[in-house]
């Protein structure tokens, strides 16, 4: 929305739909996350504490990624780190194996309408509407803010004889 590019989705097809939701959820979404959120995470954290684990298993989830994404891995960093954070606050991976899964799935769902063939023509890219980029930041740095306060506020209770 906020580049302005005429997207629209793909014709149905209620075998593509339900490959693709198979695919994303029961594959992509379930082993990623079961990877990083569960295996990398589970590791760094008893070696290291949660610091490592948030960390380490964001950068892992980013270097996974730069394969095929190259520099633009940039974006798995981030969203790796908030899945960490939410992993993190949650405490389980089930929430994040969905929203894997639907994130993928819409991604896919809306593809761009010219193929990008290098990372040059998404540098080219313009802004049209910064509003709903602004919302989009507001929110991903609320929800940042909102697990790292939920997370000290609960550990400070606890530390004054409070109960969870």
């Amino acid at each position: 929305m906020a580049l302005g590019l005429p997207l629209e989705p793909r014709p149905p097809s209620f075998t593509r739909i339900i490959g693709e939701i198979f695919f994303y959820f029961a594959l992509v979404g379930f082993i990623e996350e079961l990877l990083f959120r569960g295996l990398v995470y589970r590791a760094l954290l008893d070696w290291r504490g949660s610091g490592l684990a948030i960390l380490g298993s964001s950068i892992g989830f980013a270097l996974w990624h730069v394969v095929w994404a190259g520099p633009l891995a940039i974006t798995h960093l981030i969203l790796g780190f908030v899945f960490a954070l939410v992993r993190w606050r949650a405490g389980g991976i089930l929430g994040l194996i969905v929203a894997h899964g639907l994130f993928d799935l819409v991604a896919v769902e809306l593809p761009l309408p010219v193929p990008i063939e290098s990372v040059d023509q998404v540098l080219q890219l313009t802004i049209a509407n910064r509003l709903p980029l602004i919302v989009g930041d507001i929110l991903l740095l609320a929800l940042i803010v909102y697990l790292l306060c939920i997370r000290i506020n609960v550990k400070m209770h606890a530390s004054r004889g409070g109960s969870k």
